[in-house]
């Protein structure tokens, strides 16, 4: 097997675990945004580096919450989250050593900072709003050809065109006689179940 296609079934493997992640919170059980510029990145030529990142868009608080660790109450902040190597490599399949090289070049590119300590590590993703927020984008310009009690901002038609094209996939998917993923991988790859 040729170097493309050991990098091309390593991302393979890294989406299909990704989608078998756990999480103790029915809302954490969302998703997240990847943009297609990821493509362009440092991030993308090193699966390691795209894991952990990925991981840790998955990971981060899509809220300002307080965790209860050790008797103490820790205020977390939203795009933070509390791990350790340990935890982090249970969750990924990864070595503790490509695990801190990732961690280090996603806190060297500025992607995320991490707080240390001697139990635990609070890792923040940078701009996590930016990555995240799915508000729809607005323009302020208006017309001065209608009265002011007329003008309103309008909304980008692409993003509506988006939600309708989302919505519709996701109906017909829904509506699809596909075999699941789950009973896919139980068939050809029973060790990722």
């Amino acid at each position: 097997m040729d170097r493309g296609n050991n990098q091309e079934t390593r991302m393979a493997t890294l989406v299909v675990h990704f989608c078998f992640m756990q999480f103790s919170d029915d809302e954490e059980m969302g998703w997240v945004k990847i943009h297609r510029k990821i493509m362009k990145s440092g991030v993308w030529g090193n699966p390691n580096y795209l894991m952990v990142w990925v991981w840790c868009l998955m990971r981060a608080n899509v809220r300002d919450v307080v965790v209860p660790f050790n008797g103490v109450d820790i205020k977390l902040k939203r795009g933070e989250f509390i791990t350790g190597r340990k935890k982090a490599t249970q969750e990924m399949p990864i070595s503790e050593r490509n695990y801190r090289t990732a961690l280090t070049y996603l806190e060297n590119t500025q992607r995320v900072t991490i707080k240390t300590t001697n139990r635990f590590s609070v890792i923040t993703v940078v701009k996590y709003g930016d990555y995240q927020d799915t508000s729809p984008k607005t323009t302020s310009k208006v017309t001065n050809k209608r009265p002011a009690t007329d003008q309103q901002a309008t909304t980008d038609k692409n993003y509506n065109n988006k939600k309708k094209n989302t919505a519709s996939i996701e109906a017909e998917m829904q509506n699809s006689n596909a075999t699941p993923i789950g009973e896919l991988l139980a068939k050809h790859r029973p060790e990722f179940i």
